[in-house]
């Protein structure tokens, strides 16, 4: 969508869902031009993210918290293996599950992602158009009850 286009929808007339679904691909798109400079894509850059943030994780649970199937996450985890991101070792309480880590290089990207995204955060926030902690706690809360409308339709189609 270019920004005129997008300038002239009425977000009175628009639902929540698609303003957020546009949001959300602009999102992406501008993200992935900007991790092309690391070598990384979006996928690659939030399973560093998870992988930092956890102690231990093995592939399942990455592909869980990523909400991934396990061959695209074994797909995106050889990547970052091949870039020397990340290294695989074998779980030694189910030597079926592969742990993940991340090497030097693997923390030196993920730092420079990081400063990208709040870079971009900068930027969004920069106009005052909505305080920024008010705008991720509205975020999170709209994102909890998607959260529980998605569970309670599961459970329901399970009757």
């Amino acid at each position: 969508m270019t920004f005129e286009e997008c300038e002239l929808l009425d977000s009175k007339k628009m639902s929540i869902m698609k303003l957020v679904s546009i949001f959300s691909k602009e999102c992406l798109v501008y993200l992935n031009n900007k991790f092309k400079s690391l070598d990384l894509n979006t996928t690659q850059a939030y399973i560093l993210f998870d992988i930092y943030n956890h102690d231990k994780i093995n592939q399942e649970q990455l592909a869980s918290k990523c909400d991934l199937d396990k061959g695209a996450i074994a797909r995106n985890i050889k990547k970052l293996e091949d870039k020397n991101f990340v290294y695989r070792r074998p779980d030694e309480n189910n030597r079926r599950q592969n742990e993940i880590f991340l090497t030097n290089d693997g923390i030196i990207v993920l730092k420079k992602a990081i400063d990208l995204l709040n870079n971009v955060d900068e930027n969004i926030f920069t106009e005052n158009i909505i305080e920024n902690e008010l705008f991720r706690k509205n975020l999170k809360e709209i994102t909890l009850r998607l959260i529980e409308f998605n569970k309670k339709d599961n459970n329901e189609d399970k009757i």
